[in-house]
């Protein structure tokens, strides 16, 4: 459902269902889980993607500036994930980096944007 609303774009909604979804498996699964791990990179995205959404450069970047946290985070639980392979828990490092190298991309744009 998150990825629905998300592609709808009811950012809002998906979000929350990404931390319900983010909530339960950190209870459930533990904090070194690549299923954590997913969801922090899931609730990043939609963050990333809300920010892209708005014509606002201030909101833009609280938008960003939350996916930037949520993409580290995403990064480094899957670095200690305990709950897969080393070559799985690599994989979702490496996507929350691409993600992060997106949006830090982007974060630049909009400031050179408001410099000029």
């Amino acid at each position: 459902a998150a990825d629905m609303y998300r592609d709808w774009p009811e950012y809002d909604s998906g979000a929350r269902c990404y931390r319900l979804a983010l909530k339960y498996d950190d209870a459930h699964l533990g904090h070194a889980s690549l299923a954590v791990a997913r969801d922090q990179n899931n609730l990043a995205v939609n963050s990333y993607l809300q920010g892209q959404s708005h014509s606002d450069p201030h909101v833009a970047m609280a938008n960003f500036s939350e996916a930037e946290q949520l993409f580290q985070q995403a990064h480094d639980t899957a670095e200690s994930a305990q709950d897969s392979s080393a070559q799985r828990a690599r994989s979702t490092m490496n996507v929350a980096l691409q993600n992060q190298k997106f949006l830090r991309d982007d974060m630049e744009q909009i400031k050179l944007s408001a410099a000029r």
